[in-house]
């Protein structure tokens, strides 16, 4: 099925959602930046929580939502100046200690999509219980969620509720994930909002290419029936998007195509092997000129190893690189975080197309039942 087809088919319901959501980020964006750093009262918030220079901030969410704290650690930690530690509501729910919460954080930051899975609001009370004094920043995509209503007067808390849009449908999280990325990045945009509308600028235009011209490319390469592994690599903030690439692709495909995510010079050290003659590797390459010399190195000795069937490349320099197979898409002058939004684009085709090519449908691909949109069964104890 041509990605032409998959557009103008009014008839196939299986990812009718999945669909409409991918494509609807640029939009979902541009929203997103307006409604961040036009908020004034959320500056003050901010500023109020981080007086102290010596208390760290904490990211966390569960599944993709862990996924966006994971992405945004550099660039988080340059912009306000700050330790930022990723501790996923999961881990805050079994080992509430673990993080040395005592300590007190200066700021939470949660994100969920629909703010009802249990670990969300279990995790945002624990940490109010053990450290009062920690403010709490929530960004979620419902406002009828449980998290958001937990924020309710409460004076420590602030939230900010995304376009209702990108409370995705879907069983997967796609805008979603992107714009709760984007929301809290731009936190440490205030009083630089004309460069952040710059970088969103340029990240959309290269995201439209991505949608429009290099689709078919990227579904040809990904249906192959004999492809059935992905080998992510990437440095630094790409880990964590792409550790959410992983995750799509296991999701749509109900865990048929296996994945891996390392770093360039992490694969070296036993992973390696991961990669036989039916993985697709897919690698984000640095902007930075240093940074990329070792990931270019990499990529060449899989080459001479013949490690591989196809490659996708992505960056300023995705050319350098020069392979049978390969789909080089270039992106310049984003940084190495806001290339992070194309990027997650072309991951979410990636897992569209092959969920479709194996039979199955983007919008619920769980045909065991094994997943939901909201996770179920989990019952939250005490702690004491």
């Amino acid at each position: 099925m041509s990605w032409s087809t998959i557009l103008e088919n009014k008839k196939d319901n299986r990812y009718e959602h999945t669909l409409r959501e991918i494509l609807q980020q640029p939009q979902c964006w541009k929203k997103t930046l307006d409604i961040v750093l036009n908020d004034k009262k959320l500056k003050e918030f901010l500023d109020n929580a981080l007086i102290d220079q010596n208390r760290a901030i904490i990211v966390s969410g569960a599944g993709s939502s862990e996924f966006v704290g994971q992405s945004l650690l550099d660039t988080l930690s340059k912009n306000l100046n700050r330790v930022v530690t990723n501790a996923p509501t999961t881990d805050i729910v079994t080992s509430p200690l673990k993080y040395n919460i005592p300590k007190a954080p200066a700021l939470m930051i949660s994100f969920a999509r629909s703010g009802n899975s249990p670990e969300s609001v279990a995790s945002f009370e624990l940490i109010k219980s053990l450290s009062p004094s920690t403010k709490h920043l929530i960004i979620t995509c419902n406002k009828d969620g449980s998290l958001a209503n937990a924020t309710k007067n409460d004076e420590n808390t602030y939230l900010i509720l995304l376009p209702e849009e990108t409370n995705d449908v879907s069983l997967v999280m796609t805008s979603s994930f992107s714009s709760m990325l984007l929301a809290a990045s731009l936190c440490g945009y205030f009083g630089k909002e004309s460069e952040a509308k710059e970088l969103l600028e340029k990240a959309c235009h290269y995201t439209e290419i991505v949608l429009n011209e290099y689709a078919n490319k990227i579904e040809s390469i990904i249906i192959p029936e004999h492809i059935n592994r992905i080998q992510y690599l990437g440095t630094s903030d790409a880990k964590g998007v792409l550790t959410e690439a992983h995750l799509k692709m296991l999701e749509m495909t109900d865990g048929r195509v296996a994945t891996r995510i390392d770093s360039f010079l992490g694969l070296r050290h036993g992973p390696q092997v991961f990669t036989d003659k039916n993985t697709l590797v897919v690698a984000l390459l640095s902007e930075d000129p240093y940074i990329s010399k070792y990931e270019i190195d990499l990529i060449k000795e899989m080459k001479a190893k013949n490690q591989g069937c196809a490659y996708i490349i992505l960056g300023k320099h995705a050319n350098e690189v020069k392979l049978e197979n390969m789909l080089a898409i270039e992106m310049d002058g984003l940084g190495d975080f806001f290339r992070l939004f194309p990027t997650t684009a072309m991951f979410q085709l990636l897992g569209l197309f092959k969920s479709l090519s194996v039979n199955l449908s983007p919008d619920s691909p769980s045909a065991s039942g094994t997943i939901n949109r909201v996770v179920e069964g989990v019952n939250i104890y005490p702690f004491k």
